[in-house]
């Protein structure tokens, strides 16, 4: 998401498959999480957006984040998370 908790439709669709989107989300997901959700504008058009209307605490933080939370209160040693991940060919950071 952006800072003014946007992002473009369109762009979206474009990497639906590296986010793990099925093809139709904009429709069935979008409306499903509404409360968290909302499309404005017309997908297809360059002037579509997704746009975040609230953010839940519990969904900052990755399973391997908690995992590592975890295990330092286990072993009192502070773990770092480790993020493995693989960009997509002509993807560079």
């Amino acid at each position: 998401m952006s800072r003014n908790k946007v992002i473009s439709a369109d762009k979206l669709v474009h990497m639906k498959r590296e986010f793990g989107f099925p093809d139709d989300f904009l429709c069935s997901l979008v409306p499903k999480y509404q409360e968290y959700f909302r499309l404005v504008g017309c997908p297809g058009e360059e002037k579509s957006f997704l746009e975040l209307v609230s953010w839940n605490e519990e969904f900052a933080k990755s399973v391997i984040e908690l995992r590592a939370e975890e295990e330092s209160e286990l072993t009192s040693i502070r773990v770092r998370p480790s993020f493995n991940w693989k960009l997509p060919p002509g993807f560079f950071l």
